[in-house]
């Protein structure tokens, strides 16, 4: 039944994931952490912030990694699976439908109605995450410092993570 279970959910947020990377955030703490309790929220956090560091969408690497904590390594095959089965059948389908009809205007007219609501999945994770993450005023340093590196300098973000991850383990030790 948890085999089931765990499909399901990962069916969901797949099929919701607009955007993919930090929009669907929300939609998977809410998921994961809330309706279901697979995973703790700090977790959660722990696996967000690996999957920045790994190669792979977020949505892919949570779902390996619930899928294992639940269901041991057919829960992380049938979890990662199902993460990925809507939008691999939707890029398929719509895929082909749009490279037909590519000149009629429906398609340009709904990503551009898409977009603002990815944007606004993306700030509402990044508000929800803030007191979870900024718990001390080193950590709000080092965020603010981090994006003015990002937005200013076009940091590598992946130079980036690295920097900070050290950092973190430099003050904390």
């Amino acid at each position: 039944m948890k085999l089931l279970e765990l499909s399901f959910s990962f069916v969901i947020i797949g099929m919701v994931g607009f955007g993919g990377g930090y929009s669907i955030l929300k939609v998977m703490m809410h998921e994961l952490v809330d309706v279901r309790g697979w995973i703790s929220l700090d977790e959660f956090l722990d696996v967000v912030a690996i999957s920045q560091s790994t190669p792979g969408p977020i949505a892919l690497n949570a779902a390996t990694f619930v899928g294992y904590k639940v269901e041991g390594v057919l829960g992380s095959v049938l979890a990662t699976f199902a993460v990925v089965l809507v939008p691999f059948l939707l890029s398929y389908f719509l895929g082909n439908y749009m490279f037909r009809n590519r000149d009629k205007g429906l398609f340009s007219g709904m990503l551009l109605g898409l977009r603002p609501v990815a944007l606004a999945l993306v700030a509402s994770a990044a508000y929800s995450f803030a007191p979870l993450i900024l718990l001390s005023p080193f950590q709000a340093f080092i965020a603010l410092v981090s994006l003015f590196l990002l937005f200013k300098f076009k940091l590598d973000p992946i130079l980036l993570l690295l920097s900070c991850g050290l950092l973190g383990v430099v003050f904390r030790f």
